[in-house]
């Protein structure tokens, strides 16, 4: 039988989770049942996703978007229908954010990296990477292969180069003020989720040559609890299944 002291202490070691400083808690968020005979992955945490967890006799999530945000600060509504899914069926809840979006070898960015044949160049900032294509790709080349390896639904600012040699790659989202060190570091081309605050993004990327691609946050942070599974899966006598709810964003 395998426990849940056995898998946490596993992704802990993977992760490093203690290495990051997060907007979330990264490891095992809410304690559940000790025994662990299937583990549910998914990329978030919803009323919807825990019903179908129950039904499916999941006695652990593995998440990367958690249940707790800056601690809670009261229990009602939504909030209180997770809690009580959650508690009444003893499930464990392990979340790994910003750790799962940096892993260098089965994290998001990087895997979005290797679905796109690209290799890995350099650290961006505290979890993107400049990525490369030995060979340069044509722009409308890049957005095909995007639209083939990561989502048929992408929004694109095509203010740069027509030819993708070095880009940023940044699972989930995107910041305005992160545009300067694109420029500073000489990458023309950012692929994204989405962007916060994505109005600020177009004067900024048109005046200095850059194409922004949002390539949706569900979508560009999929890859690392896919990767889980299949390690977990593989290490341990488990049933797992990936449950698969896209967000549409």
């Amino acid at each position: 039988m395998t426990t849940r002291g056995e898998i946490t202490q596993y992704l802990n070691s993977l992760l490093s989770p203690e290495l990051f400083d997060d907007a979330t808690f990264n490891g095992l968020q809410i304690e559940g049942k000790e025994n662990i005979r299937k583990a549910g992955f998914c990329v978030d945490i919803s009323e919807e996703i825990l019903k179908t967890a129950v039904e499916r006799n999941c006695d652990m999530l593995v998440v990367h978007h958690g249940l707790i945000w800056g601690g809670v600060n009261r229990l009602d509504g939504a909030m209180k229908r997770r809690f009580e899914l959650i508690l009444k069926n003893d499930i464990n809840l392990y979340v790994s954010h910003l750790p799962l979006d940096k892993h260098p070898e089965i994290g998001n960015n990087v895997s979005i990296i290797k679905e796109l044949g690209a290799v890995r160049e350099e650290e961006f900032d505290e979890v993107a990477y400049i990525a490369r294509f030995e060979k340069p790709l044509s722009y409308g080349d890049f957005l095909e292969l995007v639209r083939k390896r990561i989502s048929l639904s992408i929004r694109t600012m095509d203010f740069g180069s027509k030819t993708v040699d070095r880009f940023v790659v940044s699972s989930g989202g995107f910041s305005p003020r992160k545009l300067d060190r694109a420029i500073s570091a000489g990458v023309g081309t950012i692929l994204t989720g989405e962007g916060g605050m994505e109005s600020l993004f177009y004067y900024q990327a048109m005046e200095n040559s850059i194409n922004v691609v949002f390539a949706g946050h569900y979508a560009t942070e999929v890859f690392g609890v896919r990767n889980l599974e299949t390690m977990v899966k593989e290490r341990f006598d488990i049933y797992t299944e990936f449950i698969d709810m896209p967000t549409g964003w």
